[in-house]
């Protein structure tokens, strides 16, 4: 369900408890409880629109301004939701809670990791670690993955029912002194693996760092898709 203009994720009982104001979201509101006006608000209505993700010029310095402002921002949160309100006009978009995302990502010996590169997607499952959403495996550094990393670093993970987006970053060798924490984590968590691998010449160590994080679930019989950007 559409709340606001802008894409934020409006909360009536978060609201109540910060602001001490029952607010159903902009949308259902003429003046908003914060000001006189809001730009994104007054320039989405004026043209229309029943949120930034319709408008042909979307997303727009006005409302990037907004999504990324250091105080009030999301770190584009809010263009993530305007993005899935365009695809799924049907869906109700919810949080996604940190903690339960790094859990999982604890919990799971391994991930699915996508890499893509020179028109081609590769897909493969990787024993991994992780400091909280910041995630780890080994590889050796001739394999497609690595060479499809080096031309582009984005990547997605599939871990216990989350989808991720993040960048990847080639290390250096496991045994080498500047990634002595991953190798530590390695092997309490894959010691048969580490036993095997780690020592080979041509391994190397892989940090992905997740940026954006999505579900889908099912709320009282109601389709939602929760989303976490960091």
């Amino acid at each position: 369900m559409i709340k606001s203009r802008c894409g934020i994720i409006c909360d009536t009982q978060k609201c109540k408890e910060a602001f001490g104001v029952d607010c159903e979201g902009c949308v259902n509101i003429e003046k908003p409880f914060w000001g006189d006006s809001c730009p994104v608000k007054s320039c989405s209505e004026s043209r229309g629109y029943d949120h930034c993700g319709q408008c042909p010029e979307f997303p727009c310095s006005l409302l990037n301004e907004f999504a990324y402002d250091e105080e009030q921002g999301d770190n584009g949160k809010r263009i993530e939701v305007c993005s899935i309100w365009s695809d799924y006009p049907d869906i109700n978009v919810c949080e996604i809670n940190i903690n339960d995302v790094i859990k999982a990502l604890e919990k799971e010996k391994s991930i699915i990791l996508a890499t893509c590169a020179d028109d081609r997607v590769t897909t493969r499952a990787m024993s991994h670690v992780n400091e909280g959403l910041t995630v780890y495996f080994q590889t050796g550094k001739d394999y497609l993955k690595c060479r499809q990393i080096s031309i582009n670093p984005n990547v997605a993970i599939t871990v216990g029912g989350y989808d991720m987006e993040g960048k990847a970053t080639l290390l250096s060798h496991p045994l080498d002194a500047e990634n002595e924490f991953f190798i530590k984590i390695f092997e309490a968590k894959h010691n048969e693996y580490a036993n095997v691998w780690s020592k080979k010449p041509e391994e190397i160590v892989v940090k992905v760092e997740i940026s954006l994080v999505k579900q889908w679930r099912y709320i009282d019989n109601k389709p939602y898709l929760a989303i976490g950007k960091f």
